[in-house]
């Protein structure tokens, strides 16, 4: 569910559960520079999308259905947690559940979460095979609540439901703590941006972060000359290379034909018609 203005106002605080991933990069949405704008006073919002909102409007609904399956009552926290030992550790759990008769002390977190047909195959039929970003996210949930489990209710392509049960990996934990300090102590709170990356979501920060121009040209130096000449090279690359890209995809489209895709030995190439009706032309190249 959206976060509420309070709680937006504690996540300046800390690194939260959901960006963790981000801050030791191996988030494929956002970047350790979208976390660190977000740390040091210049909020990066996600721009509202068909996903997002159907993703907050789908959450009760599967919460719904873990809850059916396991017969228990799922208890919505609404809150934001802190670390006990590392208050800069914060999280806000999707759904508890409590040990009955224990004066409120949680047994474990469920987290929920929904992804479409383009996401399908990175969820894998194991817990050990979930999107990285997600299981660096139980994980910390688990640390800051200090749980020894964390479920998780997927629903997949709008219909097929899977739940995976996460156990919490101490030796894992231990590392990712340690790159996750290593950001907030050496970037965040000495204001030193991260380095820069070839991701949209640090496109985006960096415009956030420096909004105001109108300054005098500057001075290059040798880091600069080297980002410059490799700038213009990648770019020659680039065009040289546009013509041939786009040859090859028609010579494939071509030979699809009429057919959904091809398949062969590297994987495949799919040439569907999209909601609209547009056919896209879609590899899918298998890992070596």
């Amino acid at each position: 569910m959206p976060l509420t203005n309070e709680q937006i106002e504690i996540r300046k605080t800390g690194i939260g559960a959901s960006e963790a991933a981000a801050a030791i990069g191996v988030c494929p949405h956002r970047s350790p520079m979208h976390v660190y704008a977000a740390k040091t006073g210049t909020p990066v919002l996600f721009e509202e999308s068909e996903p997002v909102e159907w993703g907050n409007r789908l959450e009760p609904v599967i919460a719904d259905k873990y809850a059916d399956v396991h017969g228990i009552e799922l208890f919505n926290p609404q809150t934001t947690f802190r670390h006990r030992h590392h208050d800069w550790m914060i999280a806000s759990p999707d759904r508890l559940v409590f040990i009955p008769d224990t004066r409120g002390k949680v047994d474990y977190g469920v987290e929920i979460k929904s992804a479409g047909f383009r996401q399908y195959d990175r969820w894998g039929d194991t817990a050990d095979k979930l999107p990285p970003e997600y299981y660096v996210q139980v994980s910390w949930c688990m640390a800051v609540l200090d749980v020894p489990r964390w479920d998780m209710a997927v629903l997949l392509a709008g219909q097929e439901y899977r739940e995976y049960q996460i156990e919490r990996d101490m030796e894992f934990e231990k590392l990712l703590i340690e790159k996750a300090a290593e950001f907030w102590n050496n970037h965040v709170l000495k204001r030193v941006p991260p380095k820069a990356d070839a991701m949209e979501a640090t496109r985006v920060a960096l415009s956030h972060i420096y909004q105001s121009h109108g300054g005098d040209w500057v001075g290059s130096g040798p880091e600069m000359d080297m980002i410059a000449d490799d700038l213009k090279a990648a770019t020659a690359a680039k065009d040289a290379y546009a013509e041939r890209v786009d040859e090859l995809k028609n010579k494939a489209r071509a030979y699809i034909g009429e057919n959904e895709g091809v398949i062969g030995d590297w994987g495949k190439i799919g040439w569907k018609a999209d909601k609209r009706g547009r056919r896209i032309l879609r590899p899918n190249w298998r890992d070596e």
